[in-house]
């Protein structure tokens, strides 16, 4: 299974997660173009604005803070993780 790696501002490896059932591409021509990312851990990753994914699909970028849900039944935090293409991020 492929993985993903998403990289801090430096290029630094902050998290890498494979990708699950239910992740994403969403593009519609000049009004939106984004992946999202769905996983669970145990203890949280803080994902900082800035954060990216560089692979064949281009490049994307938090534009967003982004804060995961606790799954009180599994006991681990839900992502759903949304990730724009680097020229969404003019949006800020």
């Amino acid at each position: 299974m492929e993985s993903v790696d998403i990289k801090d501002i430096s290029g630094n490896i902050r998290f890498s997660t494979p990708i699950n059932e239910g992740s994403k591409r969403h593009f519609l021509l000049m009004q939106e173009d984004y992946i999202t990312l769905l996983f669970s851990l145990f203890n949280p990753v803080y994902f900082k604005l800035g954060d990216y994914v560089d692979n064949e699909l281009g490049i994307f970028e938090l534009v967003d803070l982004y804060k995961p849900t606790y799954n009180t039944t599994t006991g681990a935090y839900d992502y759903e993780l949304r990730l724009d293409a680097y020229y969404w991020k003019w949006k800020n």
